[in-house]
């Protein structure tokens, strides 16, 4: 006999199938008077909520599930599902810079720095220019090397009339573009320096130097590297304060979330095999205008330069600890129905030989669940060919794509490859009804 619970599911389940997504929502609160820090349920009302056109209780439900995801430890479904709220309240940047810290936490330093740059870039929308740069110094003590970041900076103090902070970062890129030999760069920002403080004696020695002594150079690269670690260590201990529930038992392991009926509404198609770069890009690039900072460069043009420099290398920054967490996060993201940030995560796991074969067929199950068919096989395909497709997962690869042909209408194709995996799952039911002419059945 089904549990009182069952029966409440059963019947939410029911009002939802019938169109009736309030009787639905109201019968899903239900379960909350025994259960009111329940993640799942609240995150099953965001989406009844979202179908029924509410989506200010969507976002407040959305808020309540990742707020007890995080108490419970599941840093990466909280990730998830503020990512979800973002999708319909863009301009939330106090969310950027949680998940920032969330990220930090995770040791996703690269995502940690994405969010940081989006946050950043809707508080000087917003004209909110201080809150901006305590996001670009979260970014700096993250990445304390990247220049472009702390010439941001310069350019948001001097703007704020933060003189010294102002000065302060472009006595460090000048010595870092010394350092590199490129000193002219070095000489227009001494010369920036004297402008805001005429008698400022390090910048005027530094322009009557012509260059850096090499012991200079070497003494200043260690104090560099060591400043570099220490920062980032520095950022992690923060973020680990700043972000909730990070108590999270080492090997806690994060129960399946409930099914979710609503995912993203109207998704774009996705081209197969998009190259990484164009994928993370096309999330930073929008068209609104920011106001203008350098004198030289409107705001939309640095950050859009910020970001591509920012996309770039990133395959090749992934290390095989963050190869897991992007794994694992890409899961997530799928769960709660964010397929382009899912295929982004296993784009960046694909990139390690351990997990090409597990990404690659979690990117194509991110098609196929988007209605992409023709974008799921293309990728198998490529993926079957790849020099790195190799181990035990390669048939149930070509077991996917089998079943994909099948659906597809191309029987000769699902045959083919059927034929080359026969003690597969039901691949011998599969090629009887192919050979007897019948419908496909439904691949779950």
């Amino acid at each position: 006999m089904a549990s009182k619970k069952d029966a409440t599911i059963a019947r939410a389940h029911e009002y939802a199938a019938a169109g009736q997504f309030a009787k639905a929502v109201a019968t899903w609160r239900e379960l909350l008077d025994g259960s009111p820090t329940d993640a799942n349920v609240y995150n099953t009302i965001g989406d009844l909520c979202l179908k029924n056109r509410m989506t200010a209780d969507a976002v407040e439900a959305y808020s309540k599930a990742a707020r007890f995801f995080l108490q419970e430890g599941f840093h990466l479904k909280a990730i998830a599902l503020y990512k979800k709220i973002l999708k319909l309240s863009p301009d939330r940047a106090d969310l950027c810079t949680m998940l920032g810290d969330l990220n930090v936490v995770r040791g996703l330093m690269n995502n940690a720095i994405a969010d940081y740059l989006a946050g950043a870039k809707v508080y000087i929308q917003k004209g909110h220019n201080t809150n901006a740069l305590t996001l670009f110094r979260k970014i700096m003590k993250v990445d304390p090397r990247n220049m472009d970041i702390r010439l941001r900076v310069a350019e948001l103090c001097r703007k704020e009339k933060l003189t010294e902070g102002a000065i302060a970062e472009y006595l460090t890129v000048g010595e870092e573009y010394e350092r590199l030999g490129r000193t002219n760069e070095a000489h227009a920002l001494y010369e920036q320096i004297l402008t805001l403080s005429p008698s400022h004696a390090q910048a005027s020695r530094r322009l009557d130097t012509p260059s850096q002594p090499a012991a200079e150079i070497a003494e200043a690269t260690e104090a560099a590297e060591t400043a570099e670690t220490a920062e980032a260590a520095e950022a992690t201990e923060t973020a680990a304060a700043v972000a909730p529930a990070v108590e999270t038992p080492e090997r806690a392991v994060e129960a399946p979330m409930a099914p979710i009926e609503v995912s993203e509404p109207e998704p774009e198609p996705a081209a197969p095999l998009a190259d990484l770069d164009e994928i993370l890009a096309e999330g930073f690039q929008e068209e609104t205008r920011l106001a203008e900072v350098a004198p030289s460069q409107d705001a939309d043009d640095v950050f859009d330069a910020t970001f591509e420099e920012f996309c770039r290398g990133i395959k090749e920054q992934t290390g095989d600890e963050d190869c897991e967490t992007h794994y694992d996060l890409g899961i997530a993201y799928k769960e709660i129905g964010l397929a382009k940030e899912a295929i982004e995560e296993f784009q960046l796991a694909a990139c390690r030989p351990a997990r090409f074969v597990d990404a690659c067929t979690m990117v194509a199950a991110c098609y196929a669940d988007q209605h992409h068919a023709p974008s799921a096989i293309a990728f198998l395909e490529e993926a079957l060919v790849d020099p790195r497709c190799s181990g035990p997962g390669v048939p149930y690869v070509k077991y996917n794509l089998a079943v994909l042909y099948e659906e597809e209408g191309m029987a000769e194709r699902a045959a083919q490859l059927y034929a080359e995996i026969p003690s597969i799952e039901d691949v011998e039911e599969r090629l009887r009804r192919l050979q007897n002419g019948e419908e496909p059945t439904e691949h779950t």
